[in-house]
């Protein structure tokens, strides 16, 4: 304990007797509350070695466990408590046993003691906010209902927009739409112009047209659909439904609040899908931990000094270092990747070379590390969101609910899959898109952009820095990095439409990708190339091993692939198999699957080092189910096979050109490693990298 708690246990009353039980009482409330938990219970501790028969400092054993968030213990000690009448059961002490039954799960119980103590406590607030919850979480809509009908005529119960949504929420519930109505419009009352109240009213009125049969109904099923009911749950079969609803629903024209959300959110709603019905695990998890872990607010800090500068004009002695850090004449700006190969980043390293040192360096930062002077892109789009986002971007109104309930129908009856809440996913991307559109329009004007070049030019927040640059008069280049396919939603726009958000060139590694893939009909595509591919490899030149297989992860499929790799290694002891993962994979899960296992002693795992392009150039054969990494080892030399796993349509056209082995199983695989075959023409995938960019 403290030195101050000591001291306070320690004290005697002046007749010289042992602290009262309740002084340990008040003790305990005031370490509680700054947080010392350990002294909280000691102190309490004591005095019950003192005061043993204390039902107070009992009392205070109960309100320490809630603390420690230790529900179960929590609710056992408030029962025993009140079931033994130690303690009176005044409202506040039900509430709290409520609370902990509910936090416990134990609902069943929580709402039997709410049966017994209603009549007498129903006008207390606090009993009635637990009443509510204890009733949501069980569904018990007519029960929450009445409890929040209860609060809202006691005066200064109902304080937050929250809580008018979830009144409304729990008489929506039980089809009382009026009266779902009411509560938001009372709500609008406290809280006038409370946007997300209005939003829930469109919620309100899209249920009641449900329940109207003015709108159509979809169930969700029970399984996935049967076969033959739908298109086939494949990669190809899933990228058909895309395009089927973007036609017959016009996606690609629609607008919210002058937003096309469709493109911002078709990504997330396909690897919802394909993650859904089995086919793909999701997309580099640690991966992308890692990238929001890293990074500081310095960046976000930087524009919002520059900003109020020039808001409130003060002197600008202090902040000239900032200013011209951020905004000075630069006529290219260059957004990196988040993949970096022995520490830089390769798709964008040929360009750097002939850029000048005024470019403006956007960098995503990945492994705790930054390119030098460049700014974190995630700081500088949590800045513009803090600084330019605005409670009206939230705005959906009820007809584009009401396609968005269509569009999740299409889902369920063709897929058998939910895709979620459609018009909050879009809801969600607009939000975030309009104020970092915004402030990206501010820097590339300030800084008098004349190209934007980058990698990633698909996903909503890329969409948006796209955006404001085309805003700012500035040309979108990007610089291919990865895989571009017939089935890949980033790039994929059968009939070429002149879709929103996408860039106005691609250079990319050669000519096979534009002529197998209908990019969008706004963007031109020059082929530039790969120097990166041989330049890594040549840095750590080896021969090539004639009896070693790479097995090349992709996040996605990787455990599948893994599976396959070991299988291989233990029926081809002939053959050094490696199994290199994804950069974004982590290493510890393929780890901890190998333990307990007879591992054999010509497996291994890589992952980083060497470099993929040094691990290629000397392999003989690579493996995998689809990747950029297979067109870069074709191109290094190796001979390649595909799995039949999912993504594997990806390599459809290479496989039909035969520069590639198509496998179905583990079995064949083994049986005909020895056939993989070496690309007739790998220039047509990678080509000669022209000598100047620029």
């Amino acid at each position: 304990m403290s030195q101050v708690s000591i001291a306070a246990t320690d004290t005697q009353s002046a007749a010289g007797q042992p602290a009262s039980a309740a002084e340990f009482v008040h003790l305990a409330k005031t370490l509680r509350k700054n947080k010392l938990l350990d002294d909280a219970e000691e102190a309490v501790a004591r005095g019950l070695a003192l005061h043993e028969e204390s039902p107070q400092l009992a009392e205070q054993v109960a309100e320490n466990l809630m603390a420690r968030e230790n529900w179960l213990a929590a609710a056992d000690c408030w029962q025993e408590l009140l079931s033994s009448e130690k303690l009176k059961t005044t409202p506040k002490r039900l509430t709290k046993l409520l609370r902990s039954l509910r936090r416990a799960n134990r609902l069943d119980e929580a709402a039997a003691v709410i049966e017994n103590g209603y009549k007498a406590h129903s006008q207390n607030g606090g009993f009635l906010q637990e009443t509510m919850l204890v009733a949501t979480a069980r569904s018990d809509w007519n029960r929450a209902s009445r409890a929040w009908r209860k609060m809202a005529a006691i005066p200064d119960q109902i304080q937050k927009v929250s809580q008018f949504i979830q009144w409304s929420i729990a008489e929506r519930k039980q089809g009382n739409f009026d009266a779902a109505v009411k509560a938001l419009e009372t709500g609008l009352l406290a809280f006038p112009g409370a946007l997300s109240l209005q939003n829930e009213i469109g919620v309100v009125e899209l249920d009641r047209r449900i329940e109207a049969g003015e709108v159509r109904r979809y169930e969700v099923p029970a399984t996935i659909a049967p076969e033959g009911s739908g298109p086939a749950l494949d990669v190809a079969g899933i990228c058909e439904f895309f395009w089927d609803i973007e036609s017959r629903y016009s996606l690609l024209t629609w607008q919210v609040n002058g937003v096309f959300p469709w493109p911002l959110v078709r990504m997330h709603l396909y690897y919802r899908v394909t993650q859904l019905v089995g086919l793909f695990s999701p997309p580099h998890p640690a991966g992308q931990q890692q990238i929001r872990e890293v990074g500081s607010d310095g960046d976000g800090e930087t524009l919002n000094a520059w900003l109020a500068s020039q808001e409130e004009k003060p002197r600008l002695s202090s902040l000239a270092r900032l200013r011209d850090r951020l905004f000075r004449r630069r006529t290219y700006a260059l957004l990196m990747a988040t993949r970096k190969v022995d520490g830089v980043e390769p798709y964008c390293a040929a360009l750097r070379a002939e850029l000048d040192k005024e470019t403006l360096l956007l960098d995503r930062p990945f492994n705790g590390t930054i390119t030098d002077s460049a700014l974190n892109l995630s700081a500088v789009q949590d800045f513009f969101r803090s600084r330019y986002g605005r409670p009206e971007h939230s705005l959906f109104p009820i007809d584009d609910r009401v396609l968005c309930h269509h569009i999740r129908g299409e889902f369920l009856n063709k897929l058998g899959v939910d895709p979620g809440n459609i018009a909050l996913a879009c809801q969600k991307a607009i939000i975030s898109f309009i104020p970092i559109r915004h402030g990206a329009q501010i820097l590339f004007t300030a800084n008098r952009t004349h190209t934007l070049f980058m990698t990633y030019a698909y996903g909503a927040n890329n969409q948006a820095v796209v955006a404001g640059a085309r805003d700012s008069g500035a040309k979108i280049v990007e610089l291919q990095h990865g895989f571009i396919s017939p089935l890949h939603l980033g790039y994929s726009w059968p009939g070429r439409p002149k879709v929103p958000y996408t860039p106005d060139q691609i250079w990319g590694f050669g000519d096979f990708w534009p002529q197998t893939t209908p990019l969008s009909g706004r963007t031109r595509w020059r082929t530039i190339g790969a120097p990166y591919v041989r330049d890594l490899a040549k840095a750590h030149a080896g021969p090539r091993d004639p009896k070693l297989a790479v097995f090349t992860s992709q996040g996605v499929i990787g455990q599948k692939l893994f599976e396959i790799a070991l299988s291989t290694a233990r029926m081809r002891p002939d053959y050094h198999i490696i199994f290199r993962l994804h950069p974004n994979e982590a290493l510890e899960p393929y780890q901890a699957a190998l333990e307990g296992q007879l591992v054999p002693g010509n497996f291994e795992l890589s992952h980083r080092t060497p470099n993929i392009f040094a691990l290629l150039s000397r392999a003989a054969i690579q493996i995998g189910s689809f990747s950029t990494t297979l067109f870069e080892g074709m191109t290094l030399g190796a001979r390649t096979i595909v799995m039949d796993l999912p993504g594997a349509e990806y390599m459809r056209p290479a496989i039909a050109r035969g520069d590639v082995l198509f496998v179905r199983d583990v079995n064949e695989l083994v049986e005909k490693l020895d056939q993989a075959p070496l690309a007739d023409n790998p220039q047509f995938y990678y080509a000669e990298p022209v000598k100047r960019l620029l």
